[in-house]
């Protein structure tokens, strides 16, 4: 009986270690697993990243459109300080000559016997 005794704590103390092992690994699954994002957090991610791309392409076309609004008035500027264009004068007509419509063909001289 005291084998039987001794044999069933041998294996009570067995069990106790590798219970004790499975939590060490659970305890490290649960440590892994909160450091794993969710699905709100990638959903939060992908919002940010487009609501990046907005203000991005915001800034952007504000950029463009101040720079297209100087240019226009720096135009603007150099044409006003140009003053009148002279006026120039009409282009010479051009006159052309042409033969009575339809021509005859001309026709040559009969042969000398």
């Amino acid at each position: 009986m005291d084998t039987e005794v001794a044999l069933l704590k041998q294996r009570a103390d067995q069990t106790d270690q590798r219970l004790e092992r499975m939590e060490g690994k659970l305890d490290q699954i649960v440590a892994s697993l909160r450091d794993v994002a969710t699905k709100e957090d990638v959903k939060e991610a992908k919002r940010a990243a487009w609501q990046a791309l907005g203000v991005g392409a915001g800034i952007a076309f504000a950029v463009v459109a101040a720079f297209i609004a100087v240019l226009t008035y720096l135009q603007d500027q150099r044409i006003a300080s140009r003053g009148e264009p002279a006026v120039a004068a009409p282009p010479a007509q051009v006159i052309l000559q042409l033969p009575p419509w339809p021509v005859t063909p001309p026709v040559a001289p009969a042969p000398a016997n």
